[in-house]
């Protein structure tokens, strides 16, 4: 994933899309990629979300993407533009615009590219504006109890908003360190579509994972223990636990048409 500073540190993002041009606060100027002409598409969509309709055919971690980070003098390669692809796959859905079908990993610079970069900014936060990232930062230097305490209402609102027909965009929280910050790069962002119930206080949000392109099993099991919930994110390697998740601000914006 992708994340940005918080309120003492500078974040200076380089990306080939750009010459390796140095970018400060988020502010890229990209290629700009020409929109498909407005649908009308009705709310919620004619079907629902599916993985294998609805998510790209590529998978996230083919997204190479260098972050300096002065506090540090360090450069990081983050594999993935799992917060772009997520909020992107949604954007397609909720404008009714067919996915690109395209199962080859976007090259730096083309408009799907451009737009899943822009995408990413968007799912952490840009400029000054970074409240998203400073979330990720937050929960990851918080202890699992506070982390599966916090989760509890995010997960009710997410089963509500997926059973009425509204897909969630998620910050999955993995890592667990309260010095070294680089450690909320480890982190996770996925799209929750849909939820079923599998015992009394357990139930499944289904999810597109960039990580998974097509497999519509992937999913975060959750479990409420009184006022914890407990989750584990279920993908085909295995489950892996998952400390909690929160919801990431949407807003909805017009794709571009490609083939």
């Amino acid at each position: 994933m992708y994340l940005s500073s918080t309120n003492s540190e500078v974040w200076q993002r380089t990306s080939r899309i750009l010459g390796e041009r140095e970018l400060l606060h988020g502010a890229p100027v990209l290629a700009p990629a020409r929109p498909c002409p407005p649908l009308v598409c009705p709310f919620p969509p004619p079907s629902p979300f599916a993985p294998s309709i609805h998510g790209f055919k590529f998978p996230n971690s083919a997204f190479p993407y260098t972050v300096t980070i002065r506090k540090w003098s360090h450069k990081f390669l983050l594999n993935g533009f799992c917060g772009g692809m997520s909020m992107a796959a949604l954007d397609y859905f909720l404008s009714c615009i067919p996915i690109p079908s395209t199962t080859a990993v976007p090259i730096e610079g083309t408009p799907l590219y451009n737009y899943l970069l822009d995408r990413q900014l968007d799912s952490v936060g840009r400029g000054r504006d970074l409240d998203i990232g400073r979330k990720f930062v937050a929960w990851t230097r918080l202890d699992d109890a506070r982390v599966q305490e916090l989760t509890a209402p995010e997960f009710s609102a997410t089963r509500a908003s997926v059973r009425a027909g509204k897909p969630v965009v998620l910050g999955l929280i993995y890592a667990k360190e309260k010095v070294d910050l680089r450690k909320a790069f480890d982190n996770h962002q996925v799209l929750a579509h849909k939820a079923s119930i599998q015992s009394p206080g357990v139930t499944d949000l289904q999810i597109y994972d960039p990580n998974w392109p097509g497999d519509g099993t992937v999913k975060i099991r959750c479990a409420v223990l009184g006022a914890r919930v407990h989750s584990w994110h279920i993908i085909p390697t295995g489950p892996k636990p998952v400390r909690g998740f929160f919801r990431i601000p949407y807003t909805k914006r017009l794709p571009p048409c490609l083939p």
